[in-house]
């Protein structure tokens, strides 16, 4: 309620928390609950639970509401737990922004397996703060995944000698994350067992958990590819080159598979 004196209004109602949707690095977006409901602007959706590891903190949240003062700004911090704020603390001088996002770099960079979470408080005209909110804390994936096989064929873990096919090629690719998860694999074909991609440019494939009933581990990505439309010499060697890519845009190593020969009968 306003309380009058002289004429003027003076604002001591609590401003309504806004709702916090910290991007815990490039092009990653995570969404927290808030602790108050907010307008209805956009959908709910889930916190990320993987981010970059490195400097770069990006967050952005919905505007706050405050029914008798305008919204001067917000003022955030950087932790390792919600709510908390010992990577970054809530400076309240120069940590204020009257933008609905953030990005700042800290002073010593998230490690391999390191948590952090993003904590916000609107402040209005006359210096009053919201409840602060907190988005759930992700971890920092430092490390890039394994290309553990990649193979000429549809058979997964299996690369054939060669093949009577000149116009078509098949290939399997395998990848391993010890941590975050996998999105896709680069993927090209080769005259040499080097990645030079003479034959097939590279492609991108989408890379899926080990489904059941085929031969692989619970714990590894796999992708079946293949290319048409080849002219390939008979008698040639070809190979298949990949690269797979985690959740965090980290890439493997080059794997390749062995060379195998174009225009030869595969021996039962």
């Amino acid at each position: 309620p306003c309380n009058w004196t002289n004429s003027s209004c003076r604002d001591s109602t609590e401003i309504v928390s806004a709702k916090v949707e910290p991007e815990l690095g490039p092009r990653f977006e995570c969404h927290s609950q808030p602790s108050k409901s907010p307008p209805a602007t956009r959908p709910t959706e889930q916190d990320v639970a993987y981010i970059p590891a490195g400097s770069l903190v990006q967050a952005r949240w919905e505007t706050a509401r405050d029914p008798h003062s305008d919204i001067a700004g917000y003022q955030f911090c950087v932790g390792t737990a919600p709510f908390e704020c010992d990577l970054l603390p809530m400076d309240l001088e120069s940590n204020l922004t009257n933008a609905t996002s953030m990005q700042v770099q800290l002073s010593e960079p998230l490690g391999h397996e390191a948590t952090a979470c993003v904590t916000v408080q609107a402040v209005n005209d006359v210096g009053l703060t919201s409840e602060r909110n907190a988005s759930n804390c992700a971890v920092a994936d430092g490390t890039p995944p394994a290309c553990k096989y990649a193979g000429i064929g549809l058979g997964l873990g299996v690369s054939v000698e060669s093949q009577t096919f000149s116009d078509v090629i098949f290939a399997n690719v395998i990848g391993t994350e010890d941590l975050s998860s996998m999105d896709d694999v680069i993927w090209c074909v080769s005259s040499d067992v080097n990645g030079t991609c003479d034959i097939v440019k590279p492609r991108t494939a989408r890379l899926m958990e080990c489904p059941e009933g085929l031969a692989c581990e619970s714990s590894e990505w796999v992708a079946l590819v293949g290319a048409g439309d080849l002219r390939l010499p008979q008698g040639s060697e070809v190979a298949v080159s990949a690269w797979v890519r985690n959740s965090v845009g980290l890439y493997s190593e080059l794997c390749s598979s062995p060379l195998a020969e174009i225009g030869r009968a595969v021996a039962n």
